[in-house]
């Protein structure tokens, strides 16, 4: 009997991987080997019933999972498997009824609470999952899980009402919890988060900080589960004290450790600048020495260490912004600091983020800022020239200088650019087909890469405008040229490039290349988009997106290849719409997943990114309303869009009879 039960609880995991990984067939094969030994066998009919469903049977599918309900079945397995199935069709209040019925006609079985209580869990139905786990504690009252469960459950009732959450919900989950610590159930970390978070949500900062200074108590956590560093969530609790000695002490504690642990150096920062009175105009000439102290320390003592120097240049920028008389606010300190930090990591791609919007307020004299960077650029473009071509550090030091002088609003000279990429250029290797010979994978991103988004950036956006726009369409063209036949054959990964140039065929963009713009889309990460670019574009207003090419959509067959010369951006809004609705799912998952993995603290960050998903998707819809009114309703708004971008045949003449000449070299030129 235990064989055959193995035996068949082997077969449904082995089908179960198969439909996982898209063997349907197979799947269905194996499932049916069970049915026909055990044709009573309830995961095996659940499961069959979630294949059918994924093979688009869905009628038989309903009629599979309808017999199956009317067994009651109480079984876990079978109850995971049947709330997917709901959950994939999208009727989980379906499930939800037959789990409330189930669970009043079978008292005893913890199964079903379970279910319900999950079910609950992915609705954000705080009230109805209490009512469940109160049931559970009735029969296991000693059972931690489930008292973690009541805590999160009651905490998470005040979401929507703060008022309430002060008042009851917060003070009854940290009483809850209180009892349960001083009654040893603490036993690892995730359960001493989640006390301080509810301490902290209460502002008893105080009480939260006595919690962490228990030496004893900690230590036995630290055996029981890991060994673990509170020192960021003390100078939290610190800084919300405003307690600056013991701010001063842990932050350097956490700094000898990690030299570039900015919340340490950005929470001294904050409190040491901080106004004593209420006009404002008065700091503590005591912190900002002894911060000043500190800073020079680590400085000497690490000096290859970018966050103490980045500290150097976040104080000196508060001086001066703040006119506090110092040694280190004169203007002469700041650009030595300036030019120090470019030498030492303007090899890093992230130094140009780090220094470049601080300039103008470490230089607040425009016309010495301007000669300081044109000096600077000639400089380090002098450095990189006697480097060899391929020395990556090189060329990233030269699109550093450039990147900072060109956001300090200073002109950079674009043929320049376009010189330097190309000198750098010819050292890469040869391309097939935008894939290196003899590399089997593409780099996201090649040394030069840079300095081809400056010289795009430069042409089409450049620092000091140009008196006419007669040749705007040409230089579009020439931008696109450059990014896609020349960038992304080199760089065939990189983001921001495939990026820049959808958003230039884009009718909003200028050149209105809808179809090739839809290829560029779809050869990106489809999650990508959605979080980082297209996502944002479509919920903000303006004219970023492009207008929809097509009334309807491509069919099953087709849907799956970019290449095909009918597909519309249609298709690619219903592709984002269904990746939305699976995010969602996701994070729903992610939220039931922190319940059973006891992250007690996650519960609330993945609740309201539940809601906020769910809220983008409104967004989204409503704007994709409007551009279906526009395009489809009122067909002409095509041609309508066509005459906002002006005309183009003057354009096409004008740029033919002053064009400018362009940098002397083939591969830049179109």
């Amino acid at each position: 009997m235990n064989e055959d039960l193995e035996s068949r609880e082997q077969r449904l995991r082995q089908a179960f991987e198969y439909l996982e990984s898209g063997n349907t067939r197979r799947a269905l094969f194996e499932v049916n080997k069970v049915l026909k030994k055990n044709p009573k066998a309830h995961p095996a009919i659940a499961l069959k019933a979630l294949i059918l469903l994924r093979t688009s049977k869905v009628a038989e599918a309903d009629e599979v999972m309808g017999s199956l309900m009317q067994e009651m079945p109480t079984h876990r397995a079978t109850l995971n498997v049947m709330a997917t199935f709901f959950k994939e069709l999208n009727q989980e209040q379906k499930l939800l009824s037959y789990l409330a019925n189930a669970a009043e006609k079978f008292p005893d079985q913890d199964d079903l609470l379970v279910s319900l209580f999950f079910l609950h869990v992915r609705k954000c139905n705080f009230n109805a999952q209490q009512a469940v786990v109160r049931k559970l504690l009735q029969k296991s009252p000693r059972d931690k899980i489930l008292q973690f469960w009541m805590v999160l459950s009651t905490m998470m009732q005040g979401e929507n009402d703060l008022v309430m959450a002060k008042r009851m919900f917060l003070p009854l989950s940290e009483r809850m919890l209180e009892k349960m610590k001083n009654d040893g159930s603490f036993d690892c970390h995730a359960d001493i988060l989640l006390y301080l978070m509810i301490l902290k949500r209460q502002d008893k900062y105080s009480d939260a900080l006595d919690v962490l200074n228990k030496r004893e108590f900690l230590d036995r956590i630290n055996e029981m589960d890991y060994n673990r560093d509170y020192s960021d969530e003390i100078l939290d609790l610190q800084s919300s004290l405003d307690d600056w000695p013991g701010m001063l002490q842990t932050a350097q504690d956490m700094l000898q450790s990690d030299h570039d642990n900015w919340s340490a150096w950005k929470t001294l920062m904050e409190h040491a600048f901080r106004c004593e009175s209420d006009d404002g105009n008065k700091f503590s000439v005591t912190r900002v020495g002894q911060l000043c102290s500190l800073i020079e320390q680590f400085v000497k003592q690490s000096p290859k260490a970018r966050g103490p120097h980045l500290a150097r240049i976040d104080f000196c920028a508060n001086l001066v912004r703040r006119e506090i008389p110092h040694p280190s606010s004169e203007e002469s300190l700041c650009m030595d600091i300036i030019k120090h930090y470019i030498e030492e990591f303007g090899g890093k791609p992230i130094c140009a983020l780090d220094i470049a919007y601080a300039i103008p307020l470490l230089l607040k004299d425009e016309k010495n800022r301007t000669s300081f960077l044109e000096a600077l650029l000639k400089d380090f473009c002098k450095k990189s020239a006697s480097l060899p071509p391929d020395d990556v550090e090189g060329t990233q030091l030269e699109v550093c200088a450039y990147r900072v002088t060109r956001a300090s609003g200073v002109p950079i000279d674009l043929v320049d650019v376009v010189s330097s990429y190309q000198l750098h250029a010819a050292t890469l290797p040869p391309q097939v087909n935008g894939v290196a010979e003899g590399s089997a994978i593409s780099k996201d991103m090649c040394p030069p890469d840079g300095l081809l988004l400056l010289a795009v950036s430069e042409l089409l956006d450049p620092v000091i405008k140009p008196p006419s726009s007669g040749h705007a369409l040409g230089q579009l063209l020439l931008a696109a040229y450059w990014l896609a036949q020349i960038g992304l054959m080199h760089s065939p990964a990189n983001h921001f490039m495939r990026l820049r140039l959808a958003s230039i065929l884009a009718p909003g963009g200028g050149l209105a290349c809808v179809e090739r713009q839809l290829q560029e889309l779809k050869s990106m990460d489809l999650k990508q988009i959605l979080l980082v670019s297209l996502g944002h574009l479509v919920v903000t207003p303006g004219p970023h997106l492009t207008i929809w090419s097509g009334h309807e959509s491509q069919s099953a067959s087709h849907a799956g290849s970019p290449q095909e010369g009918d597909s519309t951006l249609a298709d690619f809004y219903h592709m984002l719409i269904n990746k939305t609705q699976f995010m969602q799912r996701e994070a729903e998952d992610w939220l039931v997943g922190a319940y059973r993995q006891q992250a007690y603290t996650q519960v609330r960050e993945f609740t309201q990114f539940i809601n906020q998903l769910k809220h983008a998707d409104g967004l989204l819809l409503a704007r994709a309303e409007l551009i279906y009114d526009r395009v489809i309703v009122r067909s002409n708004s095509f041609d309508e869009a066509l005459e906002k971008m002006g005309g183009a045949s003057a354009e096409l003449t004008a740029m033919l009879f002053s064009r400018p000449s362009p940098p002397n070299n083939n591969i830049m030129c179109m």
